[in-house]
Order: structure tokens, then sequence, then C-alpha cells
């Protein structure tokens, strides 16, 4: 990205890039939409204990592998060019989510750091045939420069899709069970930001490592 690009047009290009990465597969996006929002309010209603938490998890896992993968096959310029899998991503996922996670519970803006650092990891794992490790210190390098509109890329969405949903459960619930339609807003805004995120991801991955693509020439 042009590094005199005002900050505003740095995050709507990631935006452009990131709509553009969603309407290539409206159809699996949609899919990954259903089986995770009526997955986890079936699980919150019937199954709330250790046991259905876990199988929502791996579901949501499962669902947003599969439709990373068809975003970078479909609609990153140059599609696949290695052949990494599951063990890839699932790799990406956890020692990323971990880092992240402790980061943001003891220190807010190192935790935000990580977050935008390795954001287009699954992009080098996916797209680039990248072992887990290799893809995070692939992501690292690229992102050198460009965290700050990375961050403000990201944040929004989940700021609306976290904290929309945390607010409904509040306001509605008050700690008490869920109600079916408490829970079905909640998760629509939680697995909405988190589609979100996987394109947004997939766009600064699109835009740093695809120099061939049109919008790549400004990201460098």
């Amino acid at each position: 990205m042009e590094r005199d690009a005002s900050f505003g047009d740095r995050v709507g290009i990631i935006w452009s890039e990131a709509w553009r990465l969603l309407v290539a597969v409206p159809v699996d996006v949609a899919i990954y939409l259903l089986v995770t929002i009526i997955g986890t309010t079936l699980a919150d209603l019937f199954a709330p204990e250790a046991g259905g938490t876990l199988a929502v998890s791996i579901g949501a896992l499962a669902a947003a592998y599969a439709v990373t993968l068809k975003i970078v096959r479909k609609g990153v310029e140059g599609g696949l060019r290695g052949g990494s899998g599951f063990p890839t991503y699932f790799g990406i996922s956890f020692l990323s989510g971990i880092a992240i996670a402790l980061a943001l519970l003891l220190l807010i803006v190192p935790g935000l750091i990580l977050w935008a650092r390795w954001l287009p990891a699954y992009g080098y794992g996916l797209g680039e045939g990248r072992g887990a490790t290799e893809a995070l210190s692939d992501s690292w390098e690229a992102t050198t420069g460009h965290v700050g509109p990375i961050i403000g890329s990201i944040l929004l969405p989940f700021i609306i899709g976290t904290g929309g949903a945390l607010a409904v459960m509040f306001i509605v619930e008050g700690g008490g069970p869920p109600t079916w339609w408490s829970s079905l807003i909640a998760n629509t805004l939680i697995y909405s930001s988190q589609a979100a995120g996987i394109a947004i991801g997939l766009a600064v991955f699109s835009l740093l490592a695809r120099r061939d693509s049109g919008l790549a020439e400004v990201f460098e």
C-alpha cells in the first residue's frame, strides 16, 4: 500500500477487496452463515453444556476452513498455489489464537498488533502452500508498515459483531438462559463479523502477496 495514502483510503482499499472476495462466493458464504448461526443457536438452546460447546467449536472451525478455502480458490487472484489443507489451517488457528488471546488479556495493544500481523496468515498457508509456522512468519514480514490500516479495517466489524452480541445477551437475558431470538441475533452478529474477518484477512493477503492483482500496486 502506498505509505503516503491516507489512513482512511488504505482501510477503504482493504474493505473494497474484502467485499469483492465475499461476492465472488455468495453461496458458500451463505452456507457458512447458515451452518454456524443455526448450529450455534440450537446448541445454546438445547445443548449448552460443555459437549455442545465443543461440537459447535469443531463445526464452526470446519465451516470457516471450508469458506476460507473456497474464497482463496475462487476469489483471490491466482487461486491456490500449494497443497496445504486443514492441518495447516488448524495449526495457524491454534498458534495465533493462543498468542493473540493471551496478549489481548494482558495488554490490549500488543494483542491488536499480533492480530493484524497474522491476519493474512491463512492466505499464505492455503494460498501459497506454506506450513503453519512459515505462513505466520510470511504474514508477519509482509504486514510490516501496514499494521494501522489492518487494525482499522478489522476493528469495526469485530466491535459490531462481538460488542453487539454481548449487548443483546446482556440486555435481553440479564444473565439468564437465552431465548431463541436473542441467541439467533447474537450469533448472527458474531458469525457475520467472523465472515467479514475472514474476507478482510484474505483481502490483505491478496493485496500484499498477489502482486499481479489489479489493486496490489496500492499496497507496495
